[in-house]
């Protein structure tokens, strides 16, 4: 109950309201996709037919693209600016 009392206030203001759903569709979204569905389309038979063990070095390839791409997009995007940065993102996935 403690919890829900100091999230109240926090949840009162439209903009951390927005960004917690925009949060909560985002896990949605790669919970749908990345942890669902890509590994049923590896593994399919008629498609790619990875093993196990593919499977997870294609996840884990995945993992260090994230590692070492994050801190790179920080500092490119606080070069070039945040409306700039979601509009190039939102392009490239478009």
């Amino acid at each position: 109950r403690d919890a829900v009392r100091q999230w109240a206030p926090l949840m009162a203001d439209g903009r951390i309201r927005n960004t917690v759903a925009m949060n909560g569709l985002y896990w949605v979204a790669l919970a749908g996709s990345q942890m669902t569905i890509l590994p049923l389309l590896l593994t399919d038979p008629t498609g790619l037919a990875l093993s196990a063990t593919s499977v997870g070095k294609t996840y884990m390839g995945m993992s260090l693209v994230q590692v070492a791409g994050v801190p790179l997009m920080a500092k490119f995007v606080d070069r070039i600016g945040k409306p700039l940065a979601i509009v190039a993102g939102t392009s490239l996935i478009s």
